[in-house]
This record gives structure tokens, C-alpha cells and sequence, in this order.
């Protein structure tokens, strides 16, 4: 039973999953998120999957509200870095964790739900690409 969240309970968790993912990177690490957090005064939105609730982790994507006077309210995976996309172990939780990206976008009314990866994307209709 997937389980998705918005607080980070166990900061190893997250890095241990992150660390042994092969498309890991130093952006999706905790620290990186912590370093955002503190310098730049992002709001934290991150989502965690779980297999179970308390299990172990079996995806991540490191999100932020961010607050621009010239581009609004948006939510970023992950601010001043090339990469911070979902990390998950299957299809469908990657699935899962971007359906749940969406509803947040909605519910906090942003402008737009910026995702960084630095591999092809799943085709997804509610995403425009752009590959840079």
C-alpha cells in the first residue's frame, strides 16, 4: 500500500533512497534541500512515498514554493539546480508522486510546477516539455 507524504520524517531514509537510486543526484539530497531552505527562505513542499506507512521509502521529489515578484507563486524541483525530479522505484510510483504534485499545485494556486530531470520524461499530457 502506497503512502505519500509532505514531511520528512527520517532524513537517512530519504538519503538512503536517494544515494542507491541510479538517477540520484546531489540535488535530491536532504542536505541540498536543507541549503535552499535556509538561504533562500523556500517553503518546503517535498513528497515521499512509502511502500507502507513507516516503511521503507520508495520514491522522492524535493519540491518548493517559491514566491517571485516577477513570476508569481510556483512550485520547483529544485531551485538553483540542473536536476531534482521524482526519483522512485517503479513507473507507477513516479505516476503516483506527480499526481500528487499536480493536486498540490492546484491547491496552493502557483503559477506553474517546474520539474528538472535530466532524463526523457514519461509523455504526460498536463506537462509541457521543454528540453533545454
Amino acid at each position: 500500500m502506497l503512502t505519500l507524504s509532505n514531511e520528512i520524517s527520517n532524513f537517512a531514509g530519504w538519503d538512503k533512497f536517494v544515494e542507491s537510486h541510479p538517477h540520484g543526484s546531489p540535488f535530491h539530497l536532504t542536505a541540498w534541500q536543507r541549503l535552499i531552505r535556509n538561504s533562500f527562505g523556500f517553503e518546503p513542499k517535498h513528497i515521499i512515498a512509502r511502500d507502507l506507512p513507516g516503511g521503507d521509502v520508495v520514491g522522492v521529489l524535493p519540491l518548493f514554493l517559491v514566491r517571485s515578484a516577477i513570476f508569481g507563486r510556483m512550485l520547483v524541483s529544485t531551485p538553483q539546480a540542473a536536476y531534482g525530479g521524482v526519483l522512485a522505484d517503479s513507473d507507477s510510483y513516479e505516476q503516483s508522486i506527480l499526481h500528487r504534485a499536480r493536486e498540490l499545485a492546484k491547491d496552493l494556486h502557483v503559477q506553474f510546477l517546474e520539474l528538472s530531470n535530466f532524463r526523457n520524461p514519461e509523455q504526460d499530457d498536463h506537462f509541457l516539455i521543454k528540453d533545454l
